[in-house]
């Protein structure tokens, strides 16, 4: 009998409301007959929940591009700091991904780094012009785990209904946001009362439900596998719960911030909270709530976009849209929890379970026979998000200064625990 390389005791498993210890043998979740009583490591989980890792469908570093505070290597060590096992990392960097030189070099970067493994999205089109298709079969015999077109929107429908095609034939996931460039307007801010307020010109909800429903049908007819990323309207929600009841082959995901905040945190002028797509008003705050207890929204992503002071010191519609998220994902989605908005188990299915399904990872549980990639959650640590705590190399957040109950303690990817050091500090290990 072998002797385990590692034994979690005395964890709680929050979607089936019970203790266990999780033995680990070769990099793989054992049952505990298999293995000796004893093992080489041991993690005292008393008070901590296990869930299968958590995957992040929306994240981005500083690299490939020029200098910039955050890399490739700071910020998967952020993604495992914050609970993340896996973050999908999209393809319009400096180059664009739209190769298979920058696939290997993106690779070898990640493979380099410590902390959680980087996931990358390849370009769905060469340079995301949007007017020639990329090397799709290449770029997913290369790793890619999807073909995205970034932020980059595509006004040529001819060509987006080729490009499905084409996807389809391969059998890869297109991963879009639905978004009219035509209008989509500078200001950053949702269209409506606070917009007019603030003088600045107002991205309407037709932005994206106009982009979307070209999406849905072109998906009708293709049969492309599609991920539609960021929802941020009701209405958005509604036209996704009709495609679904037709059973195309449709997930979507939302990123957290759109969980929690609105267009009135917009009326300071507070440059963090110029997203893309941008807050909308508490109608569709509300509606994407639902959406995601309900399941109609697949996963709660951080849409993580570290930037330096430099991007956000500026007038607001002038600024970089984007949030340093991952030091807060985990936090904020527990909030839901512990407000009774979503079960853990369907925090679960949002975080691990249904991002891995949709980048086409192994499956996201913690039974014998499966690698041993967990992230490990004190549900109920008081703690604030000061500039002093965040582990991202930059602090572009709207929640820095925020009160939260509950936070990662660590992660195990691959059998091998990377524990946060708050947690051994509180616990002396």
């Amino acid at each position: 009998m072998n002797i385990a390389d590692l034994c979690i005791r005395n964890g709680t498993l929050p979607g089936e409301n019970r203790r266990a210890d999780l033995f680990v043998h070769a990099g793989q979740l054992v049952s505990a007959e298999s293995v000796n009583a004893q093992a080489h490591s041991e993690i005292d989980a008393t008070g901590l929940w296990l869930i299968p890792g958590v995957v992040d469908l929306a994240f981005r570093t500083g690299e490939p591009g020029p200098a910039h505070p955050a890399s490739i290597r700071s910020e998967a060590v952020a993604a495992a700091g914050g609970g993340v096992c896996d973050f999908c990392q999209a393809p319009d960097g400096d180059p664009v991904v739209d190769n298979v030189s920058v696939v290997e070099w993106v690779h070898d970067r990640a493979d380099r780094a410590d902390g959680a493994r980087l996931r990358l999205l390849g370009a769905l089109s060469d340079g995301l012009r949007g007017d020639a298709l990329s090397e799709m079969q290449a770029l997913a015999d290369a790793g890619c785990v999807g073909l995205s077109h970034g932020d980059a929107p595509i006004s040529d429908s001819r060509f987006l209904f080729r490009a499905l095609q084409y996807a389809a034939d391969c059998g890869v996931t297109v991963h879009l946001r639905a978004n009219d460039g035509a209008l989509d307007q500078s200001g950053g801010v949702h269209s409506g009362p606070v917009s007019t307020r603030l003088g600045l010109p107002g991205i309407p909800v037709l932005a994206e439900t106009a982009a979307l429903a070209a999406i849905i049908e072109l998906c009708r007819e293709t049969g492309a596998r599609l991920h539609l990323g960021r929802l941020s309207s009701a209405r958005a929600v509604a036209m996704l719960r009709l495609a679904k009841r037709d059973r195309l082959p449709i997930t979507a995901d939302v990123a957290i911030h759109n969980l929690f905040l609105c267009d009135t945190d917009c009326l300071s002028y507070n440059a963090n909270c110029h997203v893309q797509p941008p807050l909308r008003d508490t109608a569709d705050r509300d509606a994407l709530r639902a959406a995601v207890a309900d399941g109609t929204i697949d996963a709660i992503c951080s849409d993580h976009r570290p930037l330096a002071p430099d991007a956000k010191n500026q007038p607001f519609p002038s600024t970089a849209p984007g949030i340093s998220g991952v030091d807060s994902l985990l936090a904020l989605a527990l909030e839901l929890v512990h407000s009774q908005l979503l079960s853990p188990q369907r925090l679960i299915q949002a975080m691990a379970t249904a991002p891995a399904a949709i980048l086409g990872l192994e499956r996201a549980n913690l039974q014998p026979g499966q690698s041993a990639n967990l992230t490990l959650i004190d549900p109920d640590h008081p703690w604030v998000l000061s500039a002093g705590q965040f582990q991202s190399a930059c602090q572009n957040s709207p929640f820095l200064d925020r009160q939260f109950r509950g936070r990662a303690a660590g992660i195990v990817l691959n059998g091998r625990p990377q524990i946060n050091q708050h947690w051994r500090d509180r616990h002396r290990v």
